[in-house]
């Protein structure tokens, strides 16, 4: 055997290896992906608000129209019509038409509890090293308006602001959530903040460059669970 066929076995070990270490991790049964934020005509039992998890099919009947945030590639789709299959970080739609766009989101910061991960599972921030004035915030928002899912019987959300002088904002849940987006109220670009409801509580800080207010959920979405 040559040298150069030496080589020629070496390279295609190596493009294996690395096809391998490229692969996705295999999907996990139940485990929470993305969020809906719109729902419109015929989507089923899918509604607004709703968390999906991998690998779930849904059927659009005529007129059925679904936005789909996922929470960690920050990939939006807005779907109409056909089947769609929800992926890791993307869905995978036929019989269908899809728009994608990718926006800004805080992707990584959330992880599924281990001990709530069926269908009722939740999604929860690693924990910030030290007091929540001091450590890094827990999550980034891109938006003034940020949103609020709770899981539990809470019926408020307290936003405090930690790095200045600011009055709480004591914010009325319906449903499991709360929209600052409805209100009067903005929170300050750059700002750090509490989000809290009963025994949960969130760490998390408004992007200097965030939106006026709206903007996808996915970039402006806050998890609280007990």
């Amino acid at each position: 055997m040559g040298l150069n066929d030496i080589a020629m076995k070496a390279f295609l070990v190596l493009c294996l290896l690395a096809l391998f270490a490229a692969a996705p991790a295999p999907l996990r049964a139940g485990e929470l992906v993305a969020i809906v934020e719109q729902s419109e005509g015929n989507t089923g039992d899918v509604q607004l608000f709703d968390m999906l998890e991998a690998g779930r099919v849904i059927t659009l009947g005529a007129g059925g129209r679904l936005v789909l945030g996922y929470l960690r590639s920050c990939w939006r789709e807005t779907i109409t019509g056909g089947e769609v299959t929800v992926g890791t970080e993307h869905g995978t739609v036929k019989r269908g038409r899809v728009y994608r766009e990718l926006v800004e989101c805080d992707g990584g910061s959330l992880i599924l509890a281990d001990a709530l991960s069926d269908k009722s599972g939740a999604m929860v921030y690693r924990a910030p090293p030290g007091g929540d004035s001091e450590a890094p915030p827990q999550v980034i928002l891109f938006s003034l308006t940020p949103a609020f899912h709770i899981t539990g019987a809470a019926a408020q959300v307290t936003v405090e602001r930690l790095d200045a002088e600011a009055p709480p904002l004591a914010l009325a849940l319906e449903g499991g959530m709360a929209d600052l987006a409805a209100t009067a109220h903005r929170l300050a670009p750059g700002g750090r903040y509490r989000a809290s409801a009963d025994q949960a509580r969130v760490t998390f800080a408004i992007d200097r460059l965030a939106e006026a207010e709206g903007g996808p959920l996915i970039g402006r979405i806050i998890f609280l669970n007990p």
